[in-house]
């Protein structure tokens, strides 16, 4: 059985499927009741080599932010790879870009 993001999730597509894919790579690296419902759906993950996830022991460490402080506007890295974009606002650039053909 495989998971339909989109009709299960709603809104909420993009996030489950980030999971399901971090699931895929280190099944630790997800809470027990996501891990539980994609075994369920999916069967073992098949082990890939992944980085690790920190552990739930050590939380990562928050800077607290400095009040009054004004940052430079960041600089654009030309060779970031960029993400396409997944579930509702997918297809809502999808409809943006395909309207932009329409006469007005």
């Amino acid at each position: 059985m495989s998971l339909d993001f989109e009709k299960e999730y709603g809104v909420n597509a993009g996030y489950v499927q980030a999971l399901f894919e971090n699931w895929q790579g280190a099944p630790s690296s997800v809470d027990a009741s996501w891990r539980e419902l994609f075994e369920r759906s999916e069967g073992s993950p098949s082990p890939k080599p992944t980085a690790e996830a920190p552990s739930a022991q050590s939380p990562a460490k928050v800077k607290e932010p400095v009040a009054a402080e004004k940052k430079a506007p960041a600089a654009v890295d030309e060779s970031a790879e960029l993400e396409l974009l997944k579930g509702v606002a997918g297809r809502i650039a999808k409809n943006m870009t395909a309207s932009l053909e329409l006469p007005t």
